[in-house]
């Protein structure tokens, strides 16, 4: 919750234009991160880091300091980008099928048996179901994540250290998830720890076992860093539906399939 206490000068949205109107407030008003997902135009949140107003297709910030943004991957696919601290992520998963060179194709992997015994880069869609692509990206092994070349030019698999900076501008561990996780119960099984105060946007896009089971879609989101303890595994992040925590590193071996965000390099 935000309050002021003199004037406010607003900017009132309607779809599709804007137009600046100014309004003398005196005395106190609140304004809070809203759960709506479709308000009314005219709408103002803050999200506690910036002031946005809904247009009837979007959350614009009114201040510009969410600079929000978009990046390519080598196939075309757009993402979303959020800046947080001195740190710019994508604010989605990565759904690319392809090495950022072009030059490896990334195997799609459907059976369990394909899954349990590859040891190359590997891909999969949660429940071999083209409807989870665009809104939960694709699961990784950990032989896609030692490859190096996910990510789009000039962005990177976050490493252990960046993820702590990330948690730790966020309040630390254990209210940090619940400012990543993205409102409502789309993409969640429960909304209750859910703000997104920092626009990181997670879904609980589930995992892959081992095994080449799968589990946890809008239960759990796991996502993989570069930090590898050993030859076969790598450190990751977790976070659940019914808490506001993100994990302490966590490690898995190289045959789990997991989420991939991306960080611009420094």
């Amino acid at each position: 919750q935000f309050k002021f206490n003199s004037f406010l000068n607003c900017l009132i949205f309607t779809q599709g234009y804007s137009q600046a109107e100014q309004l003398d407030i005196e005395g106190a008003i609140s304004i809070e991160n809203s759960a709506t997902e479709t308000p009314k135009p005219g709408t103002i949140r803050w999200t506690g880091n910036d002031f946005e107003g809904w247009n009837g297709v979007n959350w614009v910030s009114l201040t510009g300091n969410a600079q929000v943004g978009t990046v390519a991957d080598v196939e075309g696919n757009i993402y979303k980008t959020i800046r947080i601290g001195e740190q710019i992520w994508m604010a989605e998963n990565l759904r690319v099928r392809r090495t950022n060179d072009n030059l490896i194709f990334i195997a799609d992997i459907t059976s369990n048996v394909g899954w349990e015994d590859a040891f190359f880069p590997g891909r999969c869609r949660y429940n071999n179901s083209d409807d989870n692509v665009e809104a939960y990206g694709y699961l990784y092994n950990g032989y896609a994540v030692a490859d190096g070349r996910l990510c789009p030019i000039g962005w990177e698999l976050p490493s252990v250290a960046q993820w702590t900076t990330l948690i730790d501008n966020l309040g630390g561990h254990s209210i940090a998830g619940g400012k990543m996780k993205e409102t409502g119960v789309n993409y969640w099984s429960t909304s209750s720890t859910s703000t997104n105060e920092s626009g990181w946007s997670s879904r609980g896009a589930g995992r892959r076992f081992e095994s080449g089971t799968f589990g946890g879609l809008k239960d759990r989101g796991q996502w993989w860093s570069s930090t590898a303890p050993t030859m076969n595994s790598f450190k990751i992040f977790d976070m659940v539906h019914s808490g506001a925590q993100i994990s302490q590193p966590l490690e898995r071996d190289n045959n789990y399939g997991l989420s991939v965000r991306c960080i611009k390099e420094d």
